[in-house]
Protein backbone atom coordinates (compact mmCIF):
# COMPACT_ATOMS: atom_id res chain seq x y z
CA UNK A 1 0.00 0.00 0.00
CA UNK A 2 2.76 2.45 0.67
CA UNK A 3 3.20 2.31 -2.88
CA UNK A 4 0.43 4.56 -3.97
CA UNK A 5 1.42 7.39 -1.30
CA UNK A 6 4.41 9.68 -2.31
CA UNK A 7 5.79 9.76 1.21
CA UNK A 8 7.35 7.55 3.70
CA UNK A 9 6.22 7.06 7.38
CA UNK A 10 9.16 9.03 8.32
CA UNK A 11 8.57 11.89 6.09
CA UNK A 12 5.19 12.34 7.33
CA UNK A 13 6.01 12.21 11.30
CA UNK A 14 8.64 14.80 10.48
CA UNK A 15 6.11 17.51 8.94
CA UNK A 16 4.60 16.88 12.58
CA UNK A 17 8.00 16.84 14.27
CA UNK A 18 8.87 20.31 12.23
CA UNK A 19 5.84 22.13 12.88
CA UNK A 20 6.46 21.55 16.27
CA UNK A 21 9.80 22.85 16.27
CA UNK A 22 8.90 25.91 14.76
CA UNK A 23 5.72 26.85 16.76
CA UNK A 24 7.78 25.78 20.49
CA UNK A 25 6.47 26.86 22.85
CA UNK A 26 3.01 28.47 21.22
CA UNK A 27 1.36 25.04 20.89
CA UNK A 28 1.16 24.65 24.73
CA UNK A 29 -1.45 27.62 24.58
CA UNK A 30 -3.50 24.84 23.13
CA UNK A 31 -4.61 22.76 25.95
CA UNK A 32 -5.85 25.52 28.03
CA UNK A 33 -7.82 27.01 25.12
CA UNK A 34 -9.22 23.10 25.06
CA UNK A 35 -10.26 24.07 28.97
CA UNK A 36 -11.50 27.27 27.70
CA UNK A 37 -14.14 25.48 25.07
CA UNK A 38 -15.15 22.98 28.13
CA UNK A 39 -15.75 26.04 29.92
CA UNK A 40 -17.93 27.67 27.63
CA UNK A 41 -20.25 24.83 26.66
CA UNK A 42 -20.88 24.20 29.98
CA UNK A 43 -22.01 27.61 30.59
CA UNK A 44 -26.11 28.85 30.78
CA UNK A 45 -25.68 31.67 28.56
CA UNK A 46 -26.31 31.13 24.78
CA UNK A 47 -23.95 33.20 23.31
CA UNK A 48 -20.91 31.54 25.69
CA UNK A 49 -21.74 28.69 24.16
CA UNK A 50 -21.75 29.77 20.38
CA UNK A 51 -18.54 31.87 21.17
CA UNK A 52 -16.85 28.12 21.22
CA UNK A 53 -18.07 27.27 17.90
CA UNK A 54 -16.13 30.28 16.66
CA UNK A 55 -13.26 28.75 18.50
CA UNK A 56 -13.36 25.83 16.66
CA UNK A 57 -13.40 27.77 13.59
CA UNK A 58 -9.79 29.31 14.73
CA UNK A 59 -8.66 26.14 15.20
CA UNK A 60 -9.59 24.93 11.74
CA UNK A 61 -7.95 28.00 9.83
CA UNK A 62 -4.79 27.65 12.08
CA UNK A 63 -4.62 23.69 10.56
CA UNK A 64 -5.45 24.72 6.80
CA UNK A 65 -2.57 27.43 6.96
CA UNK A 66 -0.15 26.38 9.08
CA UNK A 67 0.16 22.55 8.84
CA UNK A 68 -1.79 21.71 5.54
CA UNK A 69 -0.85 24.11 3.49
CA UNK A 70 3.12 25.09 4.77
CA UNK A 71 4.04 21.26 5.55
CA UNK A 72 2.19 18.74 3.87
CA UNK A 73 0.94 20.17 0.70
CA UNK A 74 4.79 20.45 -0.32
CA UNK A 75 4.62 16.32 0.06
CA UNK A 76 0.98 15.92 -1.05
CA UNK A 77 -0.44 17.65 -4.30
CA UNK A 78 -4.51 17.25 -2.85
CA UNK A 79 -3.66 19.15 0.03
CA UNK A 80 -4.35 22.56 -2.06
CA UNK A 81 -8.12 21.24 -2.01
CA UNK A 82 -8.06 20.03 1.42
CA UNK A 83 -6.95 23.83 2.69
CA UNK A 84 -9.65 25.42 0.82
CA UNK A 85 -12.10 22.55 3.01
CA UNK A 86 -10.75 23.56 5.92
CA UNK A 87 -11.26 27.13 5.17
CA UNK A 88 -15.53 26.06 4.17
CA UNK A 89 -15.57 24.70 7.46
CA UNK A 90 -14.16 27.34 9.51
CA UNK A 91 -16.94 29.65 7.61
CA UNK A 92 -19.85 27.32 8.26
CA UNK A 93 -18.36 27.16 11.67
CA UNK A 94 -18.88 30.94 12.16
CA UNK A 95 -22.52 30.87 10.54
CA UNK A 96 -23.28 28.89 12.94
CA UNK A 97 -21.92 30.28 15.70
CA UNK A 98 -24.66 33.36 14.77
CA UNK A 99 -27.22 31.04 13.85
CA UNK A 100 -27.72 28.22 16.26
CA UNK A 101 -27.33 27.78 20.39
CA UNK A 102 -25.21 24.48 21.19
CA UNK A 103 -26.79 22.09 24.33
CA UNK A 104 -25.55 23.28 27.55
CA UNK A 105 -22.79 20.53 28.78
CA UNK A 106 -21.58 19.68 32.02
CA UNK A 107 -18.17 20.95 32.97
CA UNK A 108 -17.18 17.55 34.13
CA UNK A 109 -18.50 15.80 30.77
CA UNK A 110 -16.81 18.60 28.78
CA UNK A 111 -13.01 18.11 30.22
CA UNK A 112 -13.25 14.17 30.04
CA UNK A 113 -13.95 15.21 26.25
CA UNK A 114 -11.13 17.76 26.17
CA UNK A 115 -8.71 14.84 28.26
CA UNK A 116 -9.73 12.36 25.55
CA UNK A 117 -8.78 14.50 22.76
CA UNK A 118 -5.36 15.21 24.16
CA UNK A 119 -4.73 11.51 24.68
CA UNK A 120 -5.43 10.26 21.57
CA UNK A 121 -3.49 13.40 20.32
CA UNK A 122 -0.60 11.71 21.37
CA UNK A 123 -1.01 8.82 18.60
CA UNK A 124 1.54 10.28 16.69
CA UNK A 125 4.00 10.84 19.45
CA UNK A 126 4.27 7.07 20.19
CA UNK A 127 4.39 6.21 16.50
CA UNK A 128 7.34 8.78 16.11
CA UNK A 129 8.54 7.66 19.58
CA UNK A 130 9.31 11.19 20.35
CA UNK A 131 6.64 13.60 22.07
CA UNK A 132 7.81 16.45 19.75
CA UNK A 133 5.82 14.56 16.97
CA UNK A 134 2.76 15.31 18.83
CA UNK A 135 -0.60 16.66 16.82
CA UNK A 136 -2.19 19.32 18.34
CA UNK A 137 -5.93 20.01 18.05
CA UNK A 138 -6.44 23.26 16.88
CA UNK A 139 -2.86 23.06 14.89
CA UNK A 140 -3.20 19.50 13.18
CA UNK A 141 -6.04 17.97 11.38
CA UNK A 142 -6.52 14.83 12.63
CA UNK A 143 -7.14 16.42 16.28
CA UNK A 144 -8.57 19.39 15.23
CA UNK A 145 -11.52 16.87 13.15
CA UNK A 146 -12.16 14.95 16.16
CA UNK A 147 -12.58 17.58 18.69
CA UNK A 148 -15.43 19.19 16.14
CA UNK A 149 -16.81 15.62 15.78
CA UNK A 150 -17.35 15.83 19.65
CA UNK A 151 -18.25 19.66 19.66
CA UNK A 152 -21.13 19.06 17.23
CA UNK A 153 -22.92 16.68 18.98
CA UNK A 154 -24.22 19.64 21.10
CA UNK A 155 -25.95 21.44 18.09
CA UNK A 156 -29.46 20.10 16.66
CA UNK A 157 -28.79 17.23 14.39
CA UNK A 158 -29.80 19.09 10.73
CA UNK A 159 -27.00 22.21 10.90
CA UNK A 160 -24.61 18.61 12.72
CA UNK A 161 -24.87 16.57 9.24
CA UNK A 162 -23.82 19.50 7.38
CA UNK A 163 -20.93 20.85 9.70
CA UNK A 164 -19.74 16.91 9.60
CA UNK A 165 -19.18 16.90 6.22
CA UNK A 166 -15.45 18.11 6.25
CA UNK A 167 -14.71 16.67 9.59
CA UNK A 168 -15.97 13.03 7.56
CA UNK A 169 -14.05 13.20 4.71
CA UNK A 170 -10.81 13.96 6.42
CA UNK A 171 -11.02 11.14 8.97
CA UNK A 172 -11.58 9.28 6.02
CA UNK A 173 -8.98 10.15 3.91
CA UNK A 174 -6.28 10.33 7.07
CA UNK A 175 -7.77 6.43 8.57
CA UNK A 176 -6.71 5.30 5.20
CA UNK A 177 -3.38 7.11 4.56
CA UNK A 178 -2.32 6.02 7.92
CA UNK A 179 -3.42 2.36 7.44
CA UNK A 180 -1.65 2.60 4.09
CA UNK A 181 1.87 3.75 6.27
CA UNK A 182 1.09 0.95 8.53
CA UNK A 183 0.93 3.72 11.62
CA UNK A 184 -1.37 1.91 13.98
CA UNK A 185 -1.12 3.84 16.38
CA UNK A 186 -2.04 7.10 14.48
CA UNK A 187 -5.39 4.99 12.93
CA UNK A 188 -7.00 5.62 16.09
CA UNK A 189 -7.77 9.16 16.26
CA UNK A 190 -9.46 8.60 12.91
CA UNK A 191 -11.35 5.78 13.96
CA UNK A 192 -12.66 6.74 16.90
CA UNK A 193 -13.52 9.72 15.43
CA UNK A 194 -15.33 8.52 12.58
CA UNK A 195 -17.31 5.96 15.39
CA UNK A 196 -18.69 9.03 16.70
CA UNK A 197 -19.56 11.23 13.63
CA UNK A 198 -21.60 7.76 12.96
CA UNK A 199 -23.52 7.93 16.03
CA UNK A 200 -23.66 11.56 15.78
CA UNK A 201 -25.42 11.15 12.31
CA UNK A 202 -27.72 8.51 13.31
CA UNK A 203 -31.39 9.64 13.03
CA UNK A 204 -31.98 8.54 16.53
CA UNK A 205 -29.81 11.42 17.73
CA UNK A 206 -32.11 13.34 16.33
CA UNK A 207 -33.78 16.44 18.57
CA UNK A 208 -35.65 19.14 17.99
CA UNK A 209 -33.83 22.67 18.18
CA UNK A 210 -34.18 24.26 21.07
CA UNK A 211 -35.10 28.08 21.10
CA UNK A 212 -32.51 30.74 20.53
CA UNK A 213 -32.11 32.87 23.97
Amino acid sequence: MRDFLMFTPEVYLRLLMRLNEAFWPWQLLFPIALVALAGLLSLPQGRARRLALSVLGVGWILTALLFLQCYYEPIHWGMAYAVWAFLAEAILLAVLAWQVTPARVPLGVGLIGSAMVMALSMASAISGGTVEAMGWPGLTPDATALLTVLALLTVPWGPRCVLLVVPVLWLLFSGLTQWALELRATLVPPAVGLGVALWGLWPGTRKRPRPKP
